[in-house]
């Protein structure tokens, strides 16, 4: 069928300058149609040798051609369908990724406000022992003061007393001191 529409059109295409420049010559029309047989039958030859002989290895060529063709849209398709799948999936992962780092973000946040909150704890907690250590150094170290102070004045008033009794100390006054010490310590043993 094809053969037969390729022929029709390629001895339409030759008749129709044939015609006209017969129609140019103006002189006899026998020999102008003679001639005009002729190159059709001429033509329809190199027709018939063509697609005799070149014909088979031409449509050898071109449904070769169609197959490759087609073999490469499918190829091509596959690869295209591959690149969209693998293009949702990465569209896929990113939203994952997404929500991950969103997670990370927000574990991040509490375990950083977590530490923070273990720091200032600490810290009040630090700052509350050195107070209590400071106040508790502050009161040893007044309390020794006194200690040191009333050992000091102790000793001042045994050096002073003893340098009195010294001067003025009688018999008498031994035995009232002796005597009151006595008083006391009966007093002491009936309570």
């Amino acid at each position: 069928m094809n053969a037969r529409i390729l022929t029709g059109a390629l001895l339409a295409t030759t008749l129709a300058p044939s015609l006209a420049f017969a129609a140019e010559q103006g002189g006899e029309p026998a020999g102008a149609w003679l001639k005009l047989v002729f190159y059709v039958i001429n033509f329809a030859a190199f027709v018939f040798v063509i697609f005799y002989y070149a014909g088979p290895s031409t449509s050898n060529y071109f449904k070769e051609r169609a197959r490759l063709i087609r073999s490469d849209l499918e190829r091509l398709e596959a690869a295209h369908k591959q690149a969209e799948e693998m293009a949702e999936r990465a569209r896929l992962r990113i939203a994952g990724l997404e929500d991950e780092l969103k997670k990370l973000a927000d574990e991040i946040a509490r375990e950083t406000a977590f530490q923070v909150r273990k720091l200032r704890e600490a810290g009040r907690a630090g700052a509350e022992r050195t107070r209590r250590d400071a106040e508790l150094t502050a009161r040893a170290l007044a309390e020794d003061g006194r200690r040191r102070v009333r050992a000091q004045l102790a000793r001042s008033a045994a050096s002073m007393a003893r340098e009195l009794i010294l001067k003025s100390f009688e018999p008498a006054d031994q035995e009232r001191l002796v005597e009151g010490f006595m008083e006391r310590i009966r007093s002491e043993a009936s309570r």
